[in-house]
């Protein structure tokens, strides 16, 4: 059944959200982006990641289809990632995060990359895995679970904050 599977990216070019820095350095974020605008086998990310499949479009049309059912994205909509205390984000700490999905939330530490691009600008990266089943999903799978999505999401980002011409809290 191999040769009828293949690795997926799944990628989303419309997060929204904010990440408040106050000058007595607490933060807080808060980010989400729509399920249904999620784009699945984007050809060039899947040529940055060497994935050595090429599916059809009939393929991704399907594996986007069958996402969105599994993910119950009509009731649940949205991914979010919330940070109530983001403050040591600048420092190289780990943060708390909230990440919910599918109507759970569930706390994860994440190790955030933050640098600045410009003086108006932030660019923020990482990297890190989820469990579908903690999010009570369960992952596709069909023939008997002969062709079926593994458990464990890899989740990479970058993201972009323009500074807003909102005056800082103190």
């Amino acid at each position: 059944m191999a040769k009828f599977g293949h690795d997926h990216i799944v990628a989303s070019r419309d997060v929204q959200g904010y990440l408040l820095l106050s000058d007595d350095n607490s933060c807080r974020a808060d980010f989400y982006a729509s399920l249904n605008q999620l784009i699945v086998d984007d050809p060039v990310l899947r040529n940055q990641a060497k994935l050595l499949t090429t599916p059809s479009e009939k393929d991704i049309a399907g594996t986007k289809t069958n996402m969105l059912i599994s993910l119950d994205a009509e009731e649940f909509p949205f991914v979010q990632l919330q940070s109530l205390d983001c403050a040591g984000v600048m420092a190289g700490q780990q943060i708390a995060t909230n990440i919910g999905l599918h109507g759970i939330f569930q706390t994860q530490d994440l190790e955030i990359a933050v640098t600045q691009s410009d003086i108006n600008s932030l660019l923020i990266n990482g990297s890190f895995s989820i469990l579908q089943t903690d999010y009570g999903i369960e992952p596709f799978s069909v023939f008997n679970g002969l062709l079926k999505v593994e458990d464990r999401l890899e989740i990479s980002y970058r993201l972009v904050a323009h500074k807003s011409g909102l005056t800082t809290i103190k």
